[in-house]
């Protein structure tokens, strides 16, 4: 398989510096059990709020059109920039707490944790900017192509759960019907192996469609 996609996608574990960041902050909360596909805001009774999350994934969506940003597996926070247009939902049962923002922001002071607060921004800054990258991509085989590749390393579970055409339109703006054609045909011509709907294997995908 060729998977040197021309908009990689981040991978869905946290940094290093939000693992540590996250390990951090949690021996002052208490953990809380989620079911998969609750959905969590940012904001709380008009107070900006952080998710501590210690086992588990959850998605990042937006909240004008619900479209997924990316999926993320514990240990991780959430939340520390202020963030009010997006929320989070569980993509399986979870353990996470909640905390107020400017609480989060007090203990990063008094236990200086100020340099793995700065790194773990800047690495969800850079999953944001491979997201636009994907939303901006030239064409639609272009960002089908690189979903179908980060499908593929997804966990056996999820994929066997999730058909490829709900996988790429949870991320993209792309309609139904465009999805499918092209999946159809990449099926069609050998390139992918396709059952029920579940991306099984890829052969080998072609740059351009």
């Amino acid at each position: 398989m060729d998977d040197n996609d021309a908009f990689p996608l981040p991978s869905n574990l946290p940094s290093s510096w939000t693992q540590a960041l996250t390990r951090q902050l949690l021996q002052y909360v208490n953990l809380e059990d989620y079911a998969a596909a609750q959905r969590l805001p940012f904001v709380d009774n008009d107070v900006p709020v952080c998710y501590l999350i210690a086992s588990g994934s959850v998605s990042v969506h937006r909240n004008a059109d619900n479209l997924m940003i990316y999926r993320i597996s514990a240990p991780l926070v959430l939340g520390l920039g202020m963030i009010r247009d997006v929320y989070i939902q569980t993509q399986e049962p979870c353990r996470l707490a909640t905390l107020p923002l400017p609480q989060a922001h007090q203990l990063i002071q008094d236990n200086n944790l100020w340099e793995l607060f700065a790194r773990h921004m800047t690495m969800l800054s850079s999953k944001l900017y491979s997201h636009s990258k994907l939303l901006t991509a030239p064409t639609s085989y272009e960002t089908i192509r690189t979903l179908l590749i980060a499908l593929m390393r997804e966990p056996e579970a999820l994929r066997a759960n999730t058909t490829a055409e709900r996988y790429i339109r949870d991320r993209t703006l792309l309609s139904r019907s465009g999805v499918m054609k092209i999946l159809s045909a990449l099926k069609a011509g050998g390139y992918i192996v396709i059952e029920e709907g579940r991306l099984r294997e890829i052969k080998k995908l072609p740059l351009k469609y």
